[in-house]
């Protein structure tokens, strides 16, 4: 397959990251990183599953959503970086088999919503009043019929301006896609998309996989054996209009381990997103080469050993220093065939694999070991998300973990002192395209190098991190960041004197 430019800042990226010629010459220093430390912020949930980073009652602050069979938890910033949990004042509900979480403007109102998934019954939406109370409106939607399903995915595929929602089915024929009319309310396309047969899934992703400037669908399928074109996980390339082709097998991309969790991000930039997709055992790095997919995994360095059993992961920029990094959350130790994990001895840490640069065009990581403090030796975890919690403009990292165990709770320790590369941290609002921008993307312009960040890409698995797009500085004064919205317009933002702990807005329509 070959990428197709649209004019949509997809061949600008192109130019402008080759541009930036050898960038394994450029790379920041990234031995001042502390790594984390244990944060008291008093979230302290146990028995967790999902967890959601969200802006509930529109303070611009970061609260924390998570799903456990106990009860849905919401916890809420009070600006100062402690949280109380409000979720029964707030409308969260009661005890149920609840996995999965994710938040949208569905009603176009101005604040964000929220649908939940349980592993057993009806998925949950609820609908935000405009002051942080929720009310339950999935029969007023059109979602009464989606059950037992996993993980959300809120997207715009046929780039109305709508939010559209994927829901991974955690069994055979639960997966459900619905186009979204704008006004609160959806239509079920699953059938015209396709997707009726899909097999148990965990975790997806929307992103445009050829750069063909049209939302495309990856889905992880937990069924390892008999290895066919049912229990593969699917590559989907989206033609705009809820109607997709399976380019699973000429992607070379097909894989018939059992795909838990799913990492969206160009690691290497070259303007193609690559996918990470966790499983019981070996975990895939799958370097997007322009629609062909290699499994670049061993080359890259991120090993996870057999038999353990990856869950939420993401990528994102942790040491700033222009590279992407790798999170994953691992849970306990499973054989094949067996169908709960086998808690002989601790289970697996969790991994923090740092970028150490791109040679020759390929990425290669190192994993941060004990001396970040992420791993959590000994907890079951599933979910994981990150945000600035405390607001200083940092990346945090919360982990769900199964259980008598409470949330993992990492906090950003920066750098050495005397030594702060700086960030620009910004927030998309979309005018013409959906309210949060989802799939966008941005060329970051800095006085160092080029670098492509995208919006809402993918949930991790059950989860939802923060919608901000980081871009380290290394002390430069200024940042050009050159948007394409989802829409099809293209802008130019330029942004002096950016502080880290201030989010800035970019809004559809003012740029240059």
């Amino acid at each position: 397959m070959e990428a197709t430019p649209s004019g949509v800042l997809h061949a600008l990226g192109l130019t402008l990251l080759a541009l930036a010629g050898c960038t394994a010459e450029l790379d920041f220093r990234d031995d001042t990183f502390l790594g984390f430390e244990a944060a008291d912020l008093g979230i302290d949930s146990r028995y967790t599953r999902g967890v959601c980073v969200v802006d509930v009652d529109g303070d611009l602050d970061p609260d924390v959503v998570l799903t456990r069979a106990l009860g849905v938890h919401l916890w809420i910033n009070d600006g100062d970086g402690r949280f109380d949990e409000q979720g029964s004042f707030r409308g969260m509900p009661g005890p149920a088999e609840w996995l999965g979480c994710g938040a949208a403007d569905v009603d176009e109102d101005g604040d964000e919503d929220l649908l939940l998934t349980d592993h057993e019954g009806p998925s949950l939406l609820l609908l935000n009043d405009g002051a942080g109370v929720f009310v339950d409106a999935t029969t007023a939607a059109g979602l009464g019929g989606s059950v037992s399903q996993g993980s959300v995915v809120w997207t715009d595929l046929d780039q109305d301006g709508h939010q559209d929602l994927l829901l991974t089915g955690v069994y055979r024929g639960n997966t459900r896609l619905y186009r979204g009319r704008g006004d609160g309310t959806f239509i079920d396309e699953t059938a015209a998309a396709g997707l009726t047969d899909v097999e148990r899934s965990w975790s997806a992703g929307s992103f445009d996989a050829d750069n063909d400037g049209l939302p495309d669908l990856f889905l992880t399928t937990d069924v390892a054996q008999p290895a066919s074109d049912d229990t593969d996980d699917r590559l989907l390339l989206g033609a705009g209009d809820f109607t997709f082709t399976d380019a699973t097998r000429d992607a070379e991309i097909s894989d018939a381990s059992d795909g838990m969790g799913l990492a969206v991000a160009d690691v290497d930039q070259n303007s193609f997103l690559d996918l990470f997709v966790t499983n019981i055992g070996p975990h895939f790095l799958w370097r997007n080469l322009g629609g062909l997919f290699l499994n670049a995994s061993t080359a890259a360095r991120i090993e996870n050993d057999g038999g353990r059993v990856g869950w939420g992961t993401f990528f994102v920029d942790v040491d700033e220093d222009a590279d992407l990094d790798l999170f994953v959350a691992n849970g306990g130790y499973y054989e094949r065939g067996e169908v709960e994990p086998l808690h002989e001895g601790l289970a697996p840490r969790n991994r923090l694999f740092l970028q150490s640069g791109i040679e020759s065009e390929f990425p290669f990581f190192s994993d941060g070991g004990a001396e970040v403090q992420i791993d959590d030796e000994g907890r079951s975890s599933m979910g994981a998300a990150w945000a600035d919690l405390d607001g200083d403009g940092r990346i945090d990292i919360l982990v769900a973990n199964l259980e008598d165990e409470p949330v993992t709770v990492r906090r950003s320790l920066g750098h050495l002192p005397g030594y702060d590369p700086g960030a620009l941290r910004v927030m998309l609002r979309g005018t013409a395209s959906n309210r949060e921008a989802l799939g966008a993307r941005v060329v970051a312009e800095t006085c160092v190098r080029f670098t492509l960040h995208t919006v809402g890409t993918g949930p991790s698995v059950f989860s939802q991190g923060e919608r901000v797009v980081h871009v380290p500085l290394d002390g430069c004064g200024a940042a050009r960041l050159h948007v394409a919205w989802p829409s099809g317009l293209e802008e130019l933002f330029v942004v002096d004197d950016p502080e880290r702990d201030v989010v800035r807005e970019l809004v559809e329509g003012q740029g240059d």
